[in-house]
């Protein structure tokens, strides 16, 4: 087996194809390391990632790669392939877990009970969804989104509008339904 450092504490993985992004909470950092399934090895880049005060969740989907910043109370928001510099999102909230879909990050909000529905093409705070309890995790798949939340007894569905864009899909900011399951 191969061991590979990364940064202080890691916290969180999440993949693209075969690159991988670790956050790194006591560096406030996220490392980045490619798998070659031909030679059976993987190289770390030379250089992590810096991003806000102790990152602890991750989402990434080839376009964009989103941490949530624990004491910053932010995200910080790094545009793939494009040669951007990372931008910084304040969220007013502990950010948890993270779902991403084209250009739409939703993020629990783990200090309140809230979700944030984030624009990634404007960079901007899209709508805050209020819920009756604080959301534990997220996962996404097509256009419903299932949350659980912290009290751990609720399962929420929220199914989201998809509609095709000139060249990329707009998710509308507000969900067609909202489900709680108990």
């Amino acid at each position: 087996p191969q061991t590979i450092e990364v940064g202080e504490t890691p916290t969180d993985i999440t993949a693209v194809g075969l690159r991988f992004y670790i956050a790194n909470s006591d560096s406030s950092s996220v490392s980045m390391i490619d798998i070659d399934p031909i030679k059976n090895e993987a190289r770390k880049w030379d250089s992590d990632l810096t991003v806000g005060r102790k990152p602890t969740h991750l989402a990434a989907n080839g376009k964009f790669l989103i941490v949530g910043n624990r004491l910053d109370q932010s995200l910080t928001i790094q545009p793939l392939g494009t040669g951007l510099k990372p931008r910084t999102l304040r969220l007013n909230g502990e950010p948890g877990d993270i779902a991403l879909l084209s250009h739409t990050a939703i993020v629990a909000d783990r200090s309140n009970e809230r979700m944030v529905v984030v624009d990634l093409r404007t960079f901007t705070i899209s709508q805050t969804i209020s819920l009756s309890d604080k959301v534990h995790s997220l996962a996404l798949t097509g256009e419903t989104l299932l949350a659980t939340t912290s009290g751990g007894k609720n399962l929420l569905s929220a199914l989201f509008d998809a509609r095709l864009g000139q060249q990329q899909l707009n998710i509308a900011a507000s969900p067609r339904q909202l489900v709680l399951y108990n």
